[in-house]
């Protein structure tokens, strides 16, 4: 029993979003669709469809749309202290991931009971 429930909670975290270090130093265009943090001394902030020019970063914020020019903040390479990325692309995986985990529990549970011998009728 006690091994089904290590497997449970395992099953169930990988449904958890995590978020990761980027380095803003490598200039290039990221994944429109992927959520950062810019981290500067005294504010962070959540954006997406990030851009990485010589001295500046810039990204929409997260409640614009992707296309929205006029929403794009730029911030200074001077000023991040650093940038994570979390493995938010869209709704549908933290939903997925939270849907697998509870069903994975769910036959878990189920399996473990019957090992013990419970009577389902």
């Amino acid at each position: 029993m006690r091994h089904f429930a290590l497997v449970s909670v395992f099953l169930l975290l990988t449904g958890c979003t995590s978020w990761s270090r980027v380095d803003p130093k490598a200039p290039g265009g990221q994944p429109a669709f992927r959520q950062y943090r810019i981290w500067t001394s005294d504010s962070s902030f959540l954006v997406r469809a990030v851009r990485i020019e010589h001295e500046t970063l810039s990204g929409v914020p997260v409640n614009q749309e992707f296309a929205c020019t006029e929403c794009r903040v730029t911030v200074a390479m001077s000023e991040v202290d650093s940038l994570t990325t979390g493995k938010t692309e869209g709704i549908g995986a933290g939903v997925l991931g939270g849907a697998a985990g509870a069903a994975a529990l769910l036959i878990l549970l189920l399996l473990s009971l019957r090992l013990s011998g419970a009577s389902f009728d």
